[in-house]
């Protein structure tokens, strides 16, 4: 079978799974080098941590030395898929910057940093890694300098542009406005971003026709104060958070919308916000949290659901609706 059938099949496993098979023979020592799928997922030692904290320092030291001797070994000239899936924060900048300058060097088209806790958690944003400015700035050369102890000399890195990132997921790092709209100049073939918790984003704007961007999800970033994407071929928007306001104009290939958002949400208008886009909507899915009602004071006037038989009559091409209202009830002593 030929080396390039098998360096395939490789890139099918995680780097620890590929890793393992250099013992098989030979031929398979140096096979898993040059796979163009690298997934440092190390779930086992997240939920170690969750369990015992004192384990977190320890830890991360292992997972960083990991990432970064598979680096050092990694002989591929480009990259498909890079993931980093740890408990890590801002302690980690350096090692964390030179992840991403060596992906973006073996141009990279799916980039993953998931640097959350748990699945199900949220980190203290202040601790978060910020995502570095300087990887967007065109014709940016990126120096080797060591930024931490725990970064080893590594081979030389440029980046002179990003021709191929397609996909680019943010879970627990900070990402400011500045950056996003280097990113969306830099970037011309990104299609899906992905944002989760990050802390320093505020106002958030996707327009132009001339973007790629067909995925858009924004989640839990509680420093954010609007949102506004016009004139975008956006496919598909999610928003999970606070009310916020929302402009959504002159998207004609926005077909699937999700929101889920607190109950200021409808006191904002959510509804009327979501307006310009529901006579392309396919797929319609709206969350509302609502804080505590007392039972026995509860009406229809508290709990205005009018808005959503007035725009069901907006969505001549939805196939699929679901409104879900969470209520937190109680009653009085």
């Amino acid at each position: 079978m030929p080396d390039d059938i098998l360096i395939t099949i490789l890139s099918y496993l995680t780097v620890k799974e590929a890793a393992v098979t250099s013992h098989l023979s030979k031929r398979w020592r140096h096979l898993w080098r040059r796979t163009v799928h690298l997934d440092f997922e190390d779930n086992g030692r997240k939920e170690q941590i969750l369990l015992q904290p004192k384990l977190r320092l320890p830890a991360r030291n292992r997972y960083i030395n990991w990432v970064n001797r598979v680096m050092c070994h990694h002989n591929s000239p480009m990259i498909e898929d890079f993931v980093i899936s740890f408990n890590l924060d801002k302690q980690s900048k350096g090692a964390i910057t030179k992840w991403i300058e060596f992906a973006m060097s073996k141009n990279v088209q799916n980039l993953e940093l998931n640097l959350m806790e748990d699945e199900d958690g949220f980190s203290d944003d202040v601790r978060n890694f910020v995502f570095p400015i300087k990887i967007f700035i065109k014709k940016t050369r990126l120096s080797c300098r060591q930024h931490s102890m725990n970064v080893p000399p590594m081979p030389f890195t440029m980046v002179r542009e990003i021709k191929f990132l397609k996909t680019l997921i943010l879970k627990c790092v900070n990402i400011n406005d500045e950056t996003i709209g280097e990113m969306m100049k830099s970037c011309q073939v990104l299609e899906h971003l992905h944002i989760h918790n990050s802390g320093h984003l505020v106002k958030l704007i996707i327009r132009g026709p001339a973007l790629a961007l067909r995925k858009l999800e924004i989640r839990q970033c509680l420093g954010l104060q609007s949102i506004e994407i016009r004139d975008s071929n956006l496919a598909l928007f999610e928003y999970l958070g606070s009310g916020i306001p929302l402009t959504l104009n002159n998207n004609p290939s926005l077909e699937t919308v999700y929101l889920g958002a607190g109950y200021s949400g409808i006191e904002n208008n959510l509804f009327q916000q979501i307006s310009g886009c529901l006579p392309y909507l396919r797929n319609l899915r709206l969350n509302i949290y609502r804080p505590k009602v007392n039972l026995l004071t509860f009406q229809r006037s508290m709990f205005p659901l009018f808005p959503i038989t007035n725009f069901l009559t907006m969505l001549p091409y939805c196939s699929r609706i679901i409104c879900t209202f969470f209520l937190s009830l109680r009653c009085l002593k």
